[in-house]
């Protein structure tokens, strides 16, 4: 299901306001209006711009929500190129600020569609700096603006597809997803894509001293570590799950659930040829999460139990494991 939001300026989502949602609902005749609350944006932006928003009845109606989501609160996160925090000049490979201009923004749609950055080897990079692009003026101001719209692209795919993979952990060890769609905007030449997810009404693990992180629950970082070794086996590598605001715990003062966010940095398995010979780096990928999160509980002086570690490990080393990938299994047939 697809979500469209229409006539709505992106700098009323960090303040208090309403704004309207058309639902696509496949019928190219009709669409459906919802009116939606924004309460609060949560800073600071990154790759993404995170707004806390309030769904009315007919909208959980219509995405075939439970009863108990009526009227419920729920995460609106938009991959706008122009105000991507990549833009601030303040890495390691980009030290200048690129700010954003309309009419960069439309010259580089308009050459896209042409297909002038097609072959542009410096673009197709995985990484960019300053010198990559040395043309001046609007010219030059419309190369960057090709390489953060790829950016936000990129950042989008990776998490929407992330969720379509996990979807069985969907409500249990990751958010809910509710559905994607464009952001249509005034004085802009694109329409930034947008996720629609489940509020998590907790506390991550990075506020979290270290009396409090003892008063957890154990079994909520056993099911963490589970879920870590679930993600590659699902075809996902999170590959930031040492960044302790992406662990959650619900709801803050008695938590049930433990959740992991933010999968804007996912690895896909999906992303590999069914016939590389890339065995060792799916290795890696498998092992990657759990290992990365058991050592960070470890320096937290968080135990998870050598029986648990251990039948892990077994699972690993089942010969059968490398090729019992949804990915891996879709090729074999």
């Amino acid at each position: 299901m697809r979500i469209v939001m229409q006539d709505t300026d992106i700098d009323t989502l960090a303040s208090v306001a309403s704004f309207d949602l058309a639902l696509d609902t496949g019928d190219t005749n009709t669409a459906s209006i919802f009116s939606v609350l924004a309460i609060k944006s949560f800073l600071p932006h990154t790759k993404s711009q995170t707004v806390l928003v309030r769904l009315p009845p007919h909208l959980v109606t219509a995405l075939h929500l439970s009863d108990s989501y009526c009227d419920h609160l729920a995460v609106f996160k938009i991959y706008d190129p122009c105000h991507l925090n990549n833009r601030q000049g303040k890495g390691p490979l980009i030290r200048s600020p690129h700010p954003w201009r309309l009419e960069a923004e439309a010259l580089a749609l308009k050459n896209r569609q042409l297909g002038r950055y097609a072959n542009n080897k410096r673009l197709n990079r995985n990484f960019v700096t300053d010198i990559d692009f040395k043309k001046t003026g609007v010219t030059g101001e419309a190369i960057w603006e090709e390489h953060f719209y790829r950016l936000s692209q990129k950042c989008y795919t990776k998490e929407r597809k992330a969720f379509e993979c996990l979807k069985e952990l969907q409500g249990i060890s990751v958010p809910r997803m509710y559905a994607t769609g464009c952001v249509s905007l005034d004085n802009r030449a694109i329409s930034p894509p947008f996720i629609l997810m489940e509020y998590i009404d907790g506390i991550s693990l990075a506020q979290l001293d270290s009396l409090q992180i003892h008063n957890i629950p154990s079994h909520l970082f056993e099911r963490l570590y589970f879920a870590c070794h679930r993600f590659p086996e699902l075809g996902v590598a999170h590959n930031d799950i040492s960044n302790t605001t992406n662990i959650l715990f619900s709801p803050a003062q008695a938590p049930v659930r433990a959740i992991v966010i933010d999968f804007g940095h996912a690895t896909l398995e999906s992303e590999i040829p069914a016939d590389a010979e890339v065995g060792w780096q799916l290795e890696l990928i498998r092992r990657h999460d759990a290992s990365i999160f058991f050592r960070k509980m470890e320096r937290l002086s968080v135990v998870i139990p050598n029986s648990i570690v251990e039948s892990q490990e077994q699972v690993l080393s089942n010969p059968s494991y490398c090729s019992l990938s949804p990915f891996r299994q879709r090729a074999a047939d």
